[in-house]
């Protein structure tokens, strides 16, 4: 919608006046203009993140290499029944924290 009137006395004028204002015989005049819009946006945004990595214990780490490096050689130096008993159990011990020592990790992020 367009207001128009004159520059000067501000009197209001049709929109295709060409002449003089007929108020105060001035020439020029002013067009306002306005416009209205309205925009609506909308969007979703979804993600997933996957991490995969080893976590390692440490002390389970180093009690799996020394029960491995000292199990044999304890079984070696306690001989008869007693050192076959001691081998099995230490087996048993490293079987037990072995998956202890890397584990894998599998992080799912979604949003």
């Amino acid at each position: 919608m367009a207001n128009t009137y004159c520059k000067h006395c501000g009197y209001p004028l049709p929109d295709n006046f060409p002449d003089e204002c007929p108020q105060c015989h001035q020439y020029g005049k002013v067009v306002e203009e306005s416009v209205s819009e309205t925009l609506a946006i909308e969007d979703k945004v979804s993600w997933r993140s996957t991490r995969e990595y080893y976590q390692r214990h440490c002390w389970a780490y180093w009690a799996v290499i020394l029960i491995t490096v000292f199990g044999p050689l304890s079984g070696y130096f306690i001989s008869g029944a007693w050192g076959v008993i001691a081998g099995l159990l230490l087996g048993l011990v490293t079987y037990k924290l072995g998956p202890l020592a890397h584990k894998t990790v599998i992080e799912i992020t979604t949003e």
